[in-house]
């Protein structure tokens, strides 16, 4: 009985993620490796902080994820930038929360497909699964894959509480802005950029 329970979870878990990787630390020493390469790129979010005068001022995290719902996966990479009530305004990004990201990643076809928020009350989920943004990575490749910006919209639920009513994720280049910031973080870049990134436009649905 046991051993069929534990073939039964295992059929379950075939292709569920197992590990989520956050963005390459300031202090990553760079090694040449086979088989891998680098994706960066900017996620912002509209200014959330306790001076807005709708009301909302409570935390809010914009959540995005490379190869979460790709079939078969084990890994996925997951960034995130928040904003909130001791959020102060960072010239780095004006008037937006952002941050910088940058993951080592095996070569070969991989996408960015699906986002979530986070905010003081409930998570925040796309209405539908998004569609799947893909690109590839060649061995050594350095890839900027472009600005994912969170267009928050801000509301008040069935009680007057401030709440997001409504986020529309949009894909940007944002590169001379991106670039520069990249460089102020990692010092010790392990190759030169590769421009390819994703197209510029609101990030659709999946097709029904």
């Amino acid at each position: 009985m046991k051993k069929h329970l534990i073939l039964a979870l295992s059929l379950l878990c075939t292709g569920c993620i197992t590990l989520k990787t956050k963005p390459l630390s300031i202090n990553y020493i760079f090694n040449e490796k086979p088989g891998v390469g680098y994706v960066f790129g900017s996620l912002t979010q509209t200014f959330v902080n306790k001076t807005r005068s709708d009301g909302f001022n409570d935390k809010y995290t914009s959540v995005i994820y490379i190869n979460e719902r790709l079939k078969g996966s084990k890994q996925s990479y997951v960034a995130s930038v928040s904003g909130g009530e001791n959020n102060d305004i960072d010239s780095k990004f004006t008037d937006l929360n952002g941050t910088i990201f940058l993951f080592e990643i095996p070569i070969g076809s991989h996408q960015l497909d699906h986002w979530s928020g986070i905010d003081a009350y409930m998570k925040v989920l796309p209405k539908r699964s998004m569609k799947a943004l893909k690109f590839n990575i060649k061995e050594g490749d350095l890839l900027y894959l472009g600005n994912i910006h969170m267009n928050l919209t801000f509301g008040k639920n069935f009680v007057g509480t401030p709440v997001i009513a409504e986020v529309l994720p949009e894909i940007k280049h944002m590169f001379a802005r991106d670039e520069i910031l990249l460089k102020e973080k990692y010092k010790f870049l392990p190759a030169s950029i590769i421009m390819q990134p994703l197209e510029r436009r609101i990030w659709p649905f999946k097709p029904q």
